[in-house]
């Protein structure tokens, strides 16, 4: 539920009293009653929760403090509070990682700077794998630079980071994209998805190197094909030296990419 709907529910709910009652909840001594209320001012997300919702970033449970967390994330605040959410984040990964994952996007969402901290290397390797995936799919351009650095690191933490600079189409980050996409050393996953980020991007001064990919391991190949499809005049020609070449598997995948 979003917008004005939720706002009409938040005002009902806080008339009758429940709001107020859930807040109290979230200090309750049974753990049950504080996933409840937790649970409930998720739904509504009153600002008026505010404070009860940071105190209970510090609560003993996992899901509680995921829960308010992203709550919080949603209604924003201080500055205070948003470096505590970050911190259950990282805290939280391990024990309950997809109510982690809610949050990140919650932070993605409405508080997009807030995401660094996350993608950062002090991150945890899987807090971070998320902060990475949300800041591309969102398209946030912001974090384009910590995306760029991702790609020296290990192989699925910059296979995440290439995924995300093609989606948000970062020019800038060709050079580098190309250099991971090449690098015999890196594993294949992380090779492909620079591949596919060149693609999306549009690079057409990467068509020379994915030509030279159209003999490399299956992944690395079709990768590479679908990525020429998408780089214009280049591209097409590229495809169709691959169709004329003696390499069986690289003829029949480009002829098949050039098919109307």
């Amino acid at each position: 539920m979003r917008g004005s709907e939720r706002e009409r529910l938040a005002e009902l709910i806080d008339r009758l009293g429940y709001t107020a009652e859930a807040m109290a909840g979230l200090r309750a001594r049974r753990r049950a009653r504080r996933r409840q209320s937790a649970a409930i001012l998720a739904a509504v997300a009153p600002a008026s929760a505010t404070h009860a919702l940071t105190a209970a970033l510090d609560d003993t449970d996992p899901i509680v403090r995921t829960a308010c967390a992203r709550t919080l994330a949603e209604v924003g605040g201080a500055d205070a509070a948003t470096a505590a959410i970050i911190a259950v984040a990282k805290r939280d990964i391990r024990a309950v990682p997809g109510a982690v994952a809610a949050v990140v996007l919650a932070l993605g969402i409405a508080q997009p700077s807030a995401l660094a901290p996350l993608i950062g290397a002090d991150a945890p390797p899987e807090v971070r794998s998320i902060a990475i995936e949300v800041a591309g799919r969102l398209r946030l351009s912001e974090h384009a630079k910590l995306l760029r650095a991702c790609l020296r690191e290990q192989d699925e933490i910059a296979a995440g980071a290439a995924s995300g600079l093609g989606m948000i189409g970062d020019v800038r980050s060709v050079d580098a994209l190309m250099d991971l996409a090449g690098d015999d050393r890196r594993a294949l996953p992380a090779r492909a998805a620079a591949v596919a980020a060149l693609g999306s991007i549009g690079a057409a001064p990467a068509v020379p190197l994915l030509d030279s990919l159209l003999g490399a391991d299956w992944p690395l190949m079709a990768a590479a094909v679908r990525a020429l499809c998408r780089l214009g005049d280049p591209g097409t020609a590229a495809l169709r030296s691959a169709a004329a070449s003696s390499r069986p598997e690289a003829s029949a995948m480009a002829e098949a990419a050039l098919e109307p």
